[in-house]
């Protein structure tokens, strides 16, 4: 369990960061929307539309369109619409344009969204860094030489079996020993109470330092 909490802070020393999740949708979001081809929406399209729409309302309610059907429709539709009056037509074309337009407009709109989205998160990383520094540093790296050695043993190790494993994992996770009779007789002989009238009602400023190692003075014991 150490030796994976050791992997897992050297994990950012030896990968790379990875897009963040939002900034990755923006992205995709925005080559979907720049895909999108408005300008093959013509009057046709409304016509066909129409004539499915006919053929659906004369069918009894919940029954859906036999394919046979769906394929006449679409055999047919592209005659037909040559076929109707140029006032229809043009209509048609008209809405069309409108369509086009409006298309047009939806998805600058969409892209522009997306775009401020990742320019937002953009600038939210750099304050994060700024304010938390690199964790790719060197001076933000908690290892000691120690760890480093145990790392490099722990790699050139022969694998682990099962039993290895769970027994590793017993002793992680394994109270501290009892405090033996004789050391408790001694401590008891020490008078800790004379030269401190007073609590100190303040963290001495060593503590910081003490608590950062703490891994490294694992086992010590401090006399203050």
């Amino acid at each position: 369990m150490m030796m994976r909490s050791y992997f897992h802070m050297m994990k950012p020393l030896v990968t790379a960061e990875k897009a963040r999740k939002s900034v990755t949708v923006a992205l995709k979001r925005i080559a979907r929307s720049e895909d999108r081809q408005p300008k093959h929406i013509t009057g046709r399209q409304f016509f066909l539309k129409a004539m499915f729409g006919e053929a659906m309302a004369a069918l009894p309610a919940g029954a859906k369109l036999h394919r046979a059907t769906s394929k006449s429709i679409m055999k047919e539709h592209s005659c037909l619409y040559k076929q109707m009056p140029s006032p229809e037509r043009n209509g048609l074309e008209h809405r069309a344009k409108l369509a086009r337009a409006s298309s047009m407009e939806a998805i600058q709109e969409d892209i522009h969204h997306c775009q401020a989205l990742v320019s937002l998160d953009d600038t939210r990383a750099r304050e994060e860094e700024l304010q938390l520094g690199k964790l790719m540093l060197i001076s933000n790296c908690r290892f000691s030489g120690d760890d480093i050695e145990q790392l490099q043993s722990f790699v050139n190790s022969a694998p682990l079996s099962r039993a290895d494993v769970q027994g590793l994992r017993k002793e992680a996770v394994a109270g501290p020993k009892a405090t033996p009779a004789a050391v408790l007789q001694a401590l008891s002989r020490v008078d800790v109470s004379s030269g401190h009238d007073e609590l100190p009602t303040a963290p001495p400023s060593w503590l910081r330092d003490v608590c950062i190692c703490r891994d490294s003075l694992r086992g010590a014991a401090i006399w203050v």
